[in-house]
């Protein structure tokens, strides 16, 4: 039971394009948002504050058992990893303090992991801009689990690593610019599937 979840990563370039899509909403559809943006400790607060001000969503940093609610966005806190957990039949944020030896704190790629256990098929991933491969193995994850995948097309995107890392896997549903994305999330896809355009073979890196 529950509704949708949409979860969002990004790395450079992400906060305006995440203001971009949570912006394009008039009033915040009934699914429930989480975000892992790679950002130091001490500015995904204010981010979060800034995703309040801009966009029809209340939108905060993540705190640990917050509950995942609709027309919620919850921010992961820099250095620290978002993952979920159940409690008492509800689905509520998990905080896990990131290490030295993690590439990413927050880790897309565990945020949407996390989340493909514990939502499944209500599950819609978005990878926007970002240097680098994470979030391409969660995506996998996400696929195994039912739900979907979006990335941001390389025409919008500031930095096309982390969307193409994803679209090599061959697991992304949609590859939308930055102002179609919102359309997926509010469940209208005006899009076209992704297999119409297949990565090159010798780019093509399946999920394991």
């Amino acid at each position: 039971a529950g509704g949708r979840v949409v979860a969002l990563g990004a790395s450079t370039g992400g906060p305006a394009a995440l203001v971009s899509v949570l912006g394009a909403f008039e009033g915040a559809p009934p699914c429930s948002l989480v975000v892992s943006q790679h950002m130091p400790e001490g500015f995904t607060n204010s981010f979060a504050q800034r995703l309040d001000r801009q966009t029809a969503f209340s939108a905060r940093e993540a705190r640990d058992g917050d509950p995942i609610q609709p027309g919620l966005v919850l921010v992961a806190p820099g250095g620290q990893h978002l993952e979920f957990e159940e409690v008492s039949g509800q689905t509520r944020a998990r905080l896990l303090p990131g290490r030295s030896s993690d590439r990413y704190a927050p880790s897309i790629d565990r945020m949407f992991a996390s989340a493909a256990k514990h939502f499944g098929t209500r599950l819609t991933a978005v990878l926007l801009t970002g240097m680098g491969d994470d979030g391409a193995e969660g995506t996998c994850a996400v696929s195994h689990a039912g739900g979907t995948v979006v990335a941001e097309s390389e025409k919008t995107a500031v930095v096309f690593g982390m969307p193409q890392q994803a679209i090599r896997r061959g697991v992304v549903d949609f590859v939308l610019p930055l102002g179609e994305i919102a359309g997926v999330i509010a469940g209208e896809p005006g899009a076209s599937a992704a297999a119409g355009c297949p990565p090159s073979s010798e780019d093509w890196k399946e999920c394991q």
